[in-house]
């Protein structure tokens, strides 16, 4: 038996691109049992599927009932804090490895420094101001 509330409106593809200043979020929540109680473990599963790796060696089975929530969303006041965290824990660990060992540290800092510059290049800053703009909007008509 398997319950899983995902979109509430499958058949509207969503596109995660658009400017328009739409916040897109999908929650799927999931509620799984078997008849027997044992089954594989759902975020390994799910974790197997992202990665491609069908044959994962450590599947682990679980018995009783796994219940469980996955959200996407390109909301800004929760993806641009994602952002600043995935910075300054590259930071972190670049810091880190510099002072361990100084070659392997130069390395890893020149790479940081690709992955910050390729991850900030990326971010579709229009559309997060956009979202700021019609939630400002929206408050006001509230008010």
């Amino acid at each position: 038996m398997e319950n899983r509330e995902m979109n509430p409106n499958p058949d509207q593809k969503i596109d995660w691109d658009d400017d328009s200043g739409e916040i897109h979020t999908v929650v799927d929540k999931y509620k799984i049992t078997k008849e027997d109680g044992w089954q594989r473990n759902n975020a390994i599963a799910q974790h197997s599927i992202v990665t491609g790796n069908q044959h994962q060696s450590n599947m682990r089975y679980v018995k009783g009932t796994q219940v469980g929530i996955r959200m996407t969303t390109d909301d800004y006041r929760m993806v641009i804090p994602a952002y600043i965290i995935g910075t300054i824990l590259i930071i972190v660990v670049c810091i880190v490895v510099t002072f361990v060992w100084l070659p392997l540290g130069v390395f890893f800092d020149i790479f940081g420094i690709v992955w910050i510059i390729g991850l900030w290049a990326k971010a579709p800053y229009t559309k997060w101001r956009n979202q700021r703009e019609k939630l400002k909007e929206q408050k006001t008509e509230w008010k």
